[in-house]
């Protein structure tokens, strides 16, 4: 039922241009699901479940925060440097 509901408004709220590429996207995360979890069987099979979980959850951590940062940054609001200062007199219009 998630599926379902996550599906449809996915498909609602996005243009209809980017619809196919919004899709993709979706039904690859969906799918690499299934590799994670072969990583994971196999991490637990070697070492044992509580280390093959420590190890996933630091993954997600990690990504998620180099995500972020990204995500931060391109958007103006990370630890990116300021720009450079306005020379005295100048203006910003541009010319025609």
């Amino acid at each position: 039922m998630l599926t379902t509901m996550n599906t449809t408004v996915i498909q609602t709220f996005v243009d209809e241009e980017f619809r196919g590429r919004v899709m993709s996207i979706k039904q690859f995360t969906w799918g690499a699901s299934a590799l994670g979890g072969l990583l994971m069987g196999y991490l637990a099979q070697e070492f044992d479940a509580p280390t093959a979980m420590t190890v996933g959850g630091s993954v997600v951590i990690a990504a998620t925060a180099l995500v972020g940062q990204r995500l931060l940054r391109s958007f103006g609001t990370g630890t990116s440097p300021a720009p450079p200062p306005r020379k005295p007199g100048a203006t910003t219009e541009s010319v025609t």
